[in-house]
């Protein structure tokens, strides 16, 4: 695996941060509740699982859960998931070998140049019939305001290869002032070292696409 191609993640060295954006982000749970709505059963491939939280979640008698992840500083192996290693770009199983595959804010930011690859290579594992579901940033939300730079994903990037998008209206909810301070901070910088709401609309991409 090429250094190059893995985005850098801030979770691995990050523990306490990451911990905070896991459990704040999209608190009432409604990512996990549109995947186990849309993901068939059967084998599914999560694309850059992190710690495995939401794969862990949708592990269950119908779904079988493969976690991939590259680095080895994020992974809970204490899940009870198939772990593997890789990148979107280059993804270690045979063909037509999974029902569902899905990622979660991990690697399709549109623009990217890796991000055609990452595309091809999810579809090259799923059966036919198969769903590949790309979690994201919407943004035009109070959280993505704060914004320096755009990171939230263009919709018509991938509505052109045929992906259907669905809005997921959701928030960010912390327990305390100071861990809203500190994980705010971090994302947007100093401008938001005195903020003292403890929750911030946020708009979540969901685009889904079945293989032919």
């Amino acid at each position: 695996m090429k250094k190059e191609e893995v985005i850098p993640f801030y979770g691995s060295e990050e523990k306490e941060l990451f911990e905070i954006e896991r459990r704040c982000m999209d608190r009432s749970g409604k990512v996990l509740e549109y995947l186990k709505k849309n993901l068939p059963y059967g084998k599914i491939l999560d694309i850059g699982a992190g710690n495995g939280f939401t794969a862990s979640h949708l592990n269950d008698d119908h779904r079988r859960l493969y976690a991939m992840e590259p680095s080895d500083g994020m992974k809970d192996l204490d899940q009870d998931l198939i772990w593997s290693k890789g990148v979107a770009q280059d993804i270690p199983f045979h063909s037509n070998y999974f029902d569902g595959v899905y990622s979660t804010w991990a690697y399709f930011l549109s623009g990217d140049p890796r991000e055609d690859i990452g595309i091809a290579e999810a579809l090259r594992v799923l059966k036919s019939g198969g769903k590949l579901i790309i979690i994201n940033n919407y943004g035009e939300d109070e959280f993505c305001s704060y914004m320096n730079d755009d990171i939230t994903a263009k919709a018509s990037y991938y509505q052109e290869k045929g992906f259907d998008l669905d809005i997921i209206k959701s928030a960010f909810e912390f327990d305390n002032i100071q861990e809203a301070q500190k994980l705010m901070t971090h994302f947007f910088g100093i401008k938001c070292k005195d903020l003292l709401n403890l929750k911030y609309e946020y708009n979540i991409s969901a685009y889904i696409l079945e293989k032919l």
